[in-house]
């Protein structure tokens, strides 16, 4: 699968289960846009990552 369909099946999620869009999930839970595109397009570091998995995983967001 590719990384562009892994973040639209992300963003897609979010925006069904909030409302929201990316951005303003990123915002709400603290971390900068650009944390969460790095994360999306595979340039994110390790805690980075870790920490962004916890949160998708918390709010109950697959990212199959």
């Amino acid at each position: 699968m590719s990384k562009n369909r892994k973040s639209k099946d992300i963003r897609k999620q979010i925006w069904e289960k909030f409302g929201w869009s990316m951005r303003v999930w990123a915002s709400r839970r603290g971390l900068k846009p650009h944390d969460l595109y790095n994360f999306l397009y595979g340039k994110a570091g390790r805690k980075t990552s870790k920490r962004i998995v916890e949160m998708l995983q918390k709010d109950g967001i697959s990212r199959s």
